[in-house]
């Protein structure tokens, strides 16, 4: 039995699929990576007060430690969708011309192996893009970072019942080191599968 290979049609729809699995790939692995590590040294230097209605809650209580976890949770979510909005204007933007670019030789439809091919070659614009934006944007993070922060502990000032003042002693700027995190977002970038993740967009356009 001969095992047909699937045929693609090139058209818009193709392409908004292509650039939609491939930012889901990039979100997952390279800006998860980014908010997470970056909060994991905020949560490393966070210092919370909590005080209730019961008494002033001392570290390493549960409630300190949920309020903590959930705290760093909710700031995680935050700074990755700001990571992802700039990648947005300053990535992939301009990802969908290279790929209509790439696209541009082909008449007729596509067979999984010329697609495979396109899709590694706009890969590598991808990561060249990031590898050449990630710093400059994760280093823009620090008034974002505090300015989170504040917003997400004033969420929790107004929604845990019984608190009467939750307050948190970080100054992200000075104790996060946003460039070491960014050249470390560059390593990530330059020690990607390329070759793993094309197959694995091939085979999201087939579901």
């Amino acid at each position: 039995v001969v095992k047909r290979s699937t045929q693609y049609k090139k058209d818009k729809n193709l392409t908004t699929q292509i650039l939609t699995k491939l930012r889901a790939h990039t979100d997952t692995k390279i800006v998860g990576d980014i908010a997470a590590s970056i909060c994991e040294k905020v949560a490393a230097k966070l210092d919370i007060n909590l005080e209730l209605l019961g008494g002033v809650v001392k570290t390493g209580d549960i409630e300190l430690k949920a309020t903590q976890k959930a705290i760093i949770k909710k700031l995680e979510a935050k700074i990755a969708a700001k990571i992802e909005a700039d990648l947005q204007l300053k990535v992939f933007a301009s990802l969908e011309d290279t790929l209509v670019n790439l696209l541009s030789p082909v008449t007729d439809l596509l067979p999984e192996s010329q697609l495979l091919d396109i899709i590694l070659d706009l890969e590598g614009s991808l990561v060249a893009k990031l590898k050449a934006e990630i710093p400059e944007i994760v280093a823009n993070l620090s008034g974002a970072l505090s300015g989170e922060l504040d917003i997400v502990v004033k969420g929790f000032e107004i929604n845990l019942p019984g608190i009467i003042e939750l307050s948190i002693g970080a100054d992200v700027e000075s104790k996060v080191d946003l460039k070491a995190e960014g050249k470390a977002a560059v390593s990530t970038c330059s020690s990607l599968d390329l070759k793993s993740t094309a197959q694995a967009v091939l085979k999201d356009l087939k579901q």
